[in-house]
């Protein structure tokens, strides 16, 4: 079904970059369980992004770039619902395991986002959810993973941008932990990026001041991630502040992308 450039399917090509980031993702494996309960990501990924995926997913094939945490999948995007193929790569071995056993219909691969072992052309839809910004790069892979869409497909991501100084705090309080190259990707360079692969379908920006207080919380009280009365209250009260205070609460985090793009 799909076209390999290996005949392997685990293969690691990694600079020292990836490597360090290989290391502390299998350092958190095998410390927690990622399989989490819905969280306030999936509530903003579902509005956001995957309502728009749904609607064209059917009978095509798409592949996950860094498929660590398999919620979305599993949830609101499952392969078998939905009849599409999907591919999912990391180059952490715990996470394709885990990643497999809760979506068995998938197909996984151990390689880097950046030597994915596959012909140009092979996929309808990529997805990448907060993974650009841990590629050394950053935004210059969005050019390099399009040579494995078909044409006409679509490229599809979720990015947080630049965390301002305040942020940073709740980061702390919330006991969010970073992997070696924790970056941020820049707005500007991210849309040009897009543009230059592509016809930009789809663009929403989320300020998630509220949503990030609301981890405060669940920082502490770990039950309360899997009430999704909790997290639909938080929901509703991030979207009124963000009609209300719009500009005021871009300036503690420029919040987060959500981008689709379709291939010239």
């Amino acid at each position: 079904m799909f076209s390999f450039t290996h005949s392997e399917r685990q293969v690691i090509h990694m600079n020292e970059w990836e490597k360090d980031e290989m290391g502390y993702w299998e350092r958190k494996y095998s410390l927690t369980n990622p399989i989490f309960p819905p969280s306030y990501r999936l509530f903003e990924r579902e509005k956001f992004l995957f309502r728009w995926l749904r609607s064209t997913i059917g009978g095509k094939t798409l592949i996950e770039i860094g498929c660590c945490f398999p919620n979305e999948i599993i949830l609101v995007l499952n392969p078998s619902k939905y009849k599409y193929d999907y591919v999912g790569v990391d180059v952490v071995r715990g996470a394709l395991k885990i990643a497999k056993k809760h979506v068995p219909e998938g197909m996984f691969v151990r390689c880097s986002a950046t030597s994915l072992p596959f012909r140009n052309e092979t996929f309808d839809i990529i997805l990448s959810l907060g993974v650009l910004h841990h590629l050394h790069g950053g935004t210059e892979n969005i050019g390099k993973l399009s040579r494995f869409l078909r044409r006409k497909g679509l490229f599809a991501l979720a990015e947080v941008i630049e965390r301002k100084t305040l942020t940073r705090t709740f980061d702390k309080l919330t006991r969010e932990s970073s992997s070696p190259h924790e970056g941020r990707l820049n707005r500007e360079k991210l849309i040009r990026a897009s543009i230059e692969s592509g016809k930009i379908l789809h663009f929403n920006e989320n300020n998630s001041v509220v949503l990030g207080l609301s981890l405060v919380p669940i920082g502490f009280f770990p039950i309360l991630q899997e009430s999704k009365n909790y997290l639909r209250f938080i929901t509703a009260i991030d979207q009124f502040a963000i009609k209300a205070f719009g500009r005021v609460l871009s300036l503690f985090d420029a919040g987060t992308y959500f981008l689709i793009w379709k291939k010239n």
